[in-house]
């Protein structure tokens, strides 16, 4: 690994009680990671670290509970939706989003209001995600709660979408 590598490196840490050290997890393993920019100026930028969704949350929001919903408004309803729609439809509903008409340079936009699913942290997804199964089990609709080893196709009939 060289110096150029490390130039948006992240660390994690905290800072001490007084406020004056920053007390990093992995020591040794930072100390051998920093080891190219010994003795250079440095520019350290201090964020408070926030947990966002995992990975595993995204492919499961997107790769089973989207899937399977619109698996169900197809069989249900002779709908079919694509994922984009099915998630616009939950952030309103689930997340509670608003569209915001505003003017730009002469033209009418929209700007949806809310904090996204990828703002999220793990258990603000988690929370996310018991009430889209809720609404969805409400209406008829059983989405596999998410686990490591969900994948779509263990949910989708072969050629159904």
């Amino acid at each position: 690994m060289s110096a150029k590598d490390l130039i948006t490196q992240d660390f994690k840490g905290k800072l001490s009680e007084d406020r004056t050290q920053i007390i990093l997890d992995f020591p040794k393993v930072v100390a051998r990671v920093l080891r190219p920019l010994a003795d250079k100026e440095l520019i350290v930028r201090i964020t408070e670290y926030k947990k966002k969704r995992s990975d595993a949350q995204n492919r499961w929001l997107w790769g089973v509970a989207y899937v399977t919903i619109a698996q169900f408004l197809k069989e249900t309803q002779g709908e079919k939706h694509d994922k984009e729609a099915i998630h616009a439809h939950n952030l309103k509903v689930i997340l509670g989003y608003t569209l915001e008409p505003t003017i730009i340079a002469g033209e009418e936009v929209f700007r949806v209001v809310g904090k996204t699913t990828s703002k999220l942290n793990t258990q603000e997804f988690s929370d996310m995600a018991d009430k889209l199964v809720a609404y969805w089990a409400e209406r008829g609709c059983e989405i596999p709660l998410p686990e490591d080893d969900n994948f779509f196709t263990d949910f989708v009939k072969e050629g159904d979408l």
